[in-house]
């Protein structure tokens, strides 16, 4: 599937999905660069032809000029619950929230700004932005589907 993350506050819903009644201590999604040679994937390449061999694909401007930033990054994430979810036989539906902090995708250690261009495939801030992609995220429970962790 792709996820279109917004660039606002708030939360959008992406999935629906069914979970066993049981207690969860952590959610597991995989960030997946897409395969031309996998059968699953040529049905998403068909919509998507950009996505041939990426996993991420990021379009702004930078200092005015215009960037496209992809990566082939091909990882599972597993995210904590800081409070564990609890599904029971009666709970009729609860929302759980992965946080996106799009902001740190091209944060420098010292807080300055990355080049895009510059984390494209073989460039010097390749592996730096691809670890902060995978540190941006944050799963927590979200009853009011607000984004906001206080308030789930």
């Amino acid at each position: 599937m792709l996820a279109v993350l917004p660039l606002d506050n708030g939360a959008m819903e992406q999935v629906a999905v069914s979970i066993p009644a049981g207690t969860y201590t952590e959610v597991q999604f995989e960030i997946h660069k897409v395969d031309s040679g996998d059968v699953q994937d040529s049905t998403f390449l068909q919509q998507h032809p950009d996505f041939a061999g990426i996993s991420i694909r990021v379009q702004g401007t930078y200092n005015g000029t215009p960037f496209t930033y992809t990566t082939a990054l091909d990882v599972e994430q597993e995210l904590e619950l800081a409070t564990p979810l609890v599904v029971s036989d009666t709970t009729t539906a609860t929302n759980l929230t992965i946080r996106v902090v799009l902001a740190d995708w091209f944060a420098a250690m010292d807080g300055s700004l990355i080049d895009p261009a510059t984390a494209n495939a073989g460039q010097p801030n390749e592996g730096a932005v691809q670890e902060n992609i995978k540190r941006s995220m944050k799963a927590f429970e979200d009853r009011n589907e607000d984004g906001n962790e206080q308030n789930g």
